[in-house]
């Protein structure tokens, strides 16, 4: 299978050729082309895969705002350009858990998609990667495409940046540093996914026929803050984490991702368990 790999170079997409390496990839960033001002044409592929964006943590979305919608709208106007003209068996690109409706008490299904506002920390995330379902839907009829919307993702490869760091990278960092200052109560929850998990569910769906959907792509189960924080204190020496207690820090009280459908189209696996995976993602960091 020949696979275009649009942002190779990153959390997600560095992790896709290793899960694969029989098959012929081709790994492009921004290095090779910049998808905001590209007006060249690529040869033919079988599958796109676009893990490129302008995106990071909470911090690159308050210094960004609308930034990272106008950014990503131009990338995502030369992908739609790219695959009218490649015209391969199918297109998949990488949503998050951000567009979902920030008051969700549940786990989340892909029928709530739109029934809500965002969660005003990640609203304009939100936005951008609904822009991009909205691309893939406005597709020709002969082009099949994926929207897999991912979990929290963590492990080896994370990145430490604070502006582009999510929770798993951040609060190791923060512990290696000598910080044990937490925000918030630690009673969110939220569903963490080991990065060769998730490229084996983007790989699984690259095999099957076009779905023309969007799934979540997720472990299906819950991990409180105040267990991962215990995950990473055990394996980075910090002890005696310290809370503010203030429950307005905590965010969405519960975000999982039901991973029903994933398993109907993909089937199910030994994922990587949460103890084992912080232990990599800290060796990682240090």
């Amino acid at each position: 299978m020949k696979i275009l790999l649009l942002g190779a170079t990153g959390f997600i997409g560095s992790s896709l050729a290793a899960q694969r390496p029989n098959w012929s990839w081709t790994l492009c960033n921004s290095n090779t082309f910049d998808l905001t001002d590209f007006s060249g044409s690529i040869d033919y592929h079988d599958v796109i895969i676009n893990c490129a964006g302008f995106f990071g943590g909470l911090p690159f979305n308050l210094m960004h705002g609308s930034e990272i919608v106008a950014e990503n709208a131009k990338m995502f106007a030369t992908i739609d350009r790219i695959a009218r003209e490649m015209q391969p068996a199918k297109t998949i690109c990488i949503g998050t858990g951000c567009m979902y409706p920030g008051n969700s008490a549940n786990s989340m299904t892909e029928d709530q998609i739109d029934t809500g506002k965002y969660h005003t920390s990640v609203f304009y995330s939100g936005i951008a990667k609904r822009l991009s379902l909205d691309y893939l839907r406005q597709l020709p009829d002969n082009l099949g495409w994926e929207f897999l919307i991912l979990s929290n993702v963590y492990g080896p490869g994370e990145p430490t940046d604070p502006l582009k760091s999510h929770v798993v990278g951040s609060l190791i960092q923060k512990f290696l540093n000598g910080n044990n200052q937490m925000m918030g109560t630690g009673s969110a929850i939220r569903d963490f996914l080991y990065i060769s998990d998730a490229a084996e569910a983007i790989c699984r769906f690259a095999e099957i026929p076009a779905t023309n959907s969007h799934t979540n792509i997720s472990s299906g189960q819950g991990t409180s803050i105040k267990d991962l924080v215990t995950y990473i204190s055990k394996h980075t020496g910090m002890l005696n984490p310290q809370w503010s207690g203030n429950a307005d820090e905590d965010g969405v009280a519960v975000k999982i991702l039901d991973n029903t459908k994933m398993k109907s189209h993909i089937g199910t696996w030994q994922y990587k368990d949460i103890d084992n995976g912080i232990l990599d993602t800290v060796n990682y960091i240090k």
